[in-house]
């Protein structure tokens, strides 16, 4: 595995730690995924003129994700 690859996959297990211990701290659990929703858009925003969009093909396994992923956020906050 890349040294690069290494850091990334790391650095993803350390946020994705830290944003689930902040949600057991505050009970206002709601607020913190919003907010950390919000957050996450806005990278993703600020990266979007840098990258091309994905295929068509990949569309309704982007949008089956991001279900999946809401469901989880979901489950995540009554947790």
């Amino acid at each position: 595995m890349d040294n690069h690859v290494f850091a990334a996959v790391l650095l993803a297990a350390i946020l994705h730690a830290g944003w689930n211990s902040i949600l057991t701290i505050d009970p206002d659990r709601i607020s913190i995924v919003l907010l950390l929703a919000l957050v996450q858009a806005f990278i993703a925003v600020l990266i979007l003129p840098f990258v091309e969009l994905p295929d068509p093909a990949a569309w309704p396994w982007i949008v089956g994700g991001a279900l999946l992923h809401t469901g989880y956020k979901i489950l995540l906050i009554q947790a």
